[in-house]
């Protein structure tokens, strides 16, 4: 048979995954620290009277539902507590402004076609002179 101790701490999980809080989200809500929130649940610290009393506070139903265990406690847990979609956060009151449209590109122009190269001189020809100089024999 479980603990009052490790019944609760399963109750808390499991009420936790139901709802989609964080520890820190739940430590705020019942005064403490996400570091003490952390030890109470992995067994390092105990759950106080006190801290009982919040957590159920906190998720809308009587101490002793939430003492009763994870399955008792989710039954109890009331329907505007559990979120339809994704993590429950708080939603930004102003969106961010868009992101500047892509640069425009520029199309690009024609380019010519470059002229061949010279021909290397003619060893024949003499660019100098009108005279043409004739391959020995």
């Amino acid at each position: 048979m479980m603990s009052t101790e490790e019944t609760l701490r399963l109750t808390v999980a499991a009420l936790m995954q139901l709802t989609r809080e964080r520890q820190p989200d739940v430590a705020a809500a019942i005064g403490l620290t996400q570091p003490q929130l952390s030890r109470r649940q992995n067994g390092k610290a105990g759950w106080t009277l006190t801290d009982c009393d919040r957590l159920a506070a906190h998720w809308g139903m009587p101490t002793l539902d939430l003492l009763a265990g994870p399955t008792h406690a989710a039954e109890r847990l009331p329907a505007d507590r559990r979120p339809t979609t994704g993590i429950q956060t708080t939603a930004p009151t102003q969106l961010p402004p868009a992101a500047p449209p892509p640069p425009t590109t520029q199309p690009r122009l024609p380019t010519r076609p470059h002229p061949p190269p010279a021909a290397p001189p003619r060893p024949d020809h003499c660019p100098t002179s009108s005279a043409t100089v004739s391959p020995p024999p």
